[in-house]
């Protein structure tokens, strides 16, 4: 869970974003999420100690909001990543992104897991 500052923060942030003049469309407020969804993995580098970084992912965002209300919504959460995104049929992509204000901090932006293909690519150079 977020605690309370962070959430104050991120709030303060959306509202100065919404009182942002704008010609064309109604102004909507923005739901921000009460927890921080994080992946933890380590990388094929024999020197990687792990990586931990925050999913911002609107899709998982979505699911959060839908399941929010049950017992075992965090299990749902959960068995969406790692069952469905990273399931054993999928070849699954991570994307990631950065900010400005943090260059060298990284987050999950995003995911591509397609079907695993049942053929192989060959090599264009060999």
């Amino acid at each position: 869970m977020r605690d309370d500052e962070e959430i104050n923060e991120a709030v303060n942030k959306k509202d100065s974003v919404i009182r942002q003049l704008d010609l064309f469309e109604k102004k909507q407020d923005l739901y921000i999420l009460p927890i921080r969804i994080v992946i933890k993995f380590v990388c094929k580098d024999s020197q990687c100690k792990g990586h931990k970084m925050s999913i911002l992912d609107w899709e998982l965002g979505q699911l959060y909001r839908k399941v929010i209300k049950r017992p075992n919504w965090q299990a749902k959460i959960k068995a969406k990543i790692m069952q469905e995104i990273f399931g054993e049929n999928r070849d699954t992509y991570i994307i990631l992104g950065n900010m400005v204000s943090h260059p060298q901090t990284f987050c999950v932006l995003g995911f591509f897991w397609p079907l695993k293909s049942p053929y192989h690519q060959m090599h264009l150079f060999t």
